[in-house]
């Protein structure tokens, strides 16, 4: 899976939920930096393609829900509560986007999900 090109607005603000889980990686713990930033791209996916609707949209979701859960140990949310914690961040962070770069967000999404 390609990593997503973020608008700068999302990220500068996911820089900090990335920076603990590379911290943790460059202590020789978990998870890589590649692996972090999947986490946090399914993470986005799983609420812009909720919250755009539609049957092909929520599939997609489904997919990174999956992708995200399987990575959300290593990236330091091993508990229900911290990947509960860790979406609720996400969405503050989608909540900041300008209409553009959440329709430019949404769009990478459907590309790499879709595949």
């Amino acid at each position: 899976m390609k990593s997503l090109t973020l608008p700068a607005v999302l990220a500068t603000a996911l820089f900090a939920l990335i920076s603990p889980a590379i911290a943790q990686y460059a202590d020789g713990q978990d998870a890589t930096p590649e692996q972090a930033q999947a986490y946090q791209d399914a993470q986005g996916c799983i609420l812009v393609l909720k919250a755009a609707g539609g049957d092909d949209n929520l599939q997609m979701a489904e997919q990174a829900m999956a992708k995200a859960k399987e990575l959300a140990p290593i990236n330091g949310d091993d508990t229900d509560e911290k990947f509960a914690k860790s979406m609720k961040d996400w969405e503050e962070i989608l909540g900041l986007a300008s209409v553009d770069e959440s329709k430019q967000f949404l769009a990478n999404c459907r590309e790499t999900w879709s595949a």
